[in-house]
């Protein structure tokens, strides 16, 4: 929240630098765990850009897609193309909606390019903060059992955070 504050401070000026804005994006989505969703959506006004290297978001498995607002740019054809993204010029506003509803659907993730990673938990009987695995007591939930690692947590806690999973 602090960051996005520093940037409404921010004032633009200057050249329309895309790379200076890709560098931006690929600050923050990088890191990013494997299993998220990693996508730039750029809506362009400019006819003008100076390639860099693009390679870099290849690299981290950003996906990156341009919706033009004038005329066609080769490089930005070039951008979304290597890197798995859309890239559309657009005709008129009804165009602009459609192109922006395709572009918010999550893509499905292709079996073998994804990680996957299992958490093993345990969930506690109706006697108490109990690890089922070394029987340590524990004040509140979730917590990882200091003897054996296991994390606890309860059916609610499961819940709450199951709307945060990408599929």
């Amino acid at each position: 929240l602090q960051a996005l504050q520093q940037m409404k401070d921010t004032s633009c000026n200057g050249e329309t630098s895309l790379q200076n804005s890709f560098e931006r994006a690929m600050c923050g989505l990088k890191n990013m765990p494997a299993h998220s969703s990693r996508e730039v959506l750029t809506l362009l006004v400019i006819l003008v850009i100076y390639k860099k290297k693009i390679k870099s978001f290849k690299e981290n498995n950003i996906r990156v897609s341009i919706i033009g607002l004038a005329a066609e740019v080769r490089i930005c054809q070039e951008i979304a193309k290597r890197t798995g993204g859309t890239y559309n010029v657009l005709l008129d506003d009804h165009y602009l909606k459609e192109t922006l509803i395709l572009n918010q659907v999550q893509p499905l993730a292709v079996a073998g390019t994804m990680e996957a990673s299992l958490v093993k938990m345990g969930f506690s009987n109706n006697s108490g903060y109990n690890c089922p695995q070394s029987g340590s007591r524990y004040c509140e939930l979730p917590v990882e059992c200091k003897q054996c690692g296991l994390t606890l947590v309860s059916a609610p806690h499961l819940a709450r955070s199951y709307h945060l999973l990408d599929y």
